[in-house]
């Protein structure tokens, strides 16, 4: 079990695999009054490990990774109209 930091400031608990800027839905760390039931919220994770040794709640899951760059994707591949031999 590790922990992550959320939004530069929350610490949370997972055993998902989770890389910065993936986006997960997290536990709200207080109760629904009105249905007696847990709530929960999204945040972005921004640091792998966390100091905080207090109690954590587990992060729900991982529901999407960061989006790359266009400079970081491949150029593109150019295509041969006739190829002879």
């Amino acid at each position: 079990m590790k922990r992550i930091i959320i939004n530069h400031k929350y610490t949370y608990e997972t055993d998902l695999e989770v890389k910065v800027g993936d986006t997960v839905v997290l536990p709200s760390p207080r109760k629904s009054l009105a249905e007696g039931k847990v709530s929960a919220w999204r945040g972005s994770v921004t640091a792998l490990t966390s100091l905080y040794d207090g109690p954590c709640k587990k992060v729900i899951r991982v529901i999407s990774e960061p989006e790359l760059p266009l400079e970081s994707l491949p150029a593109p591949v150019s295509f041969v109209d006739d190829v002879s031999l």
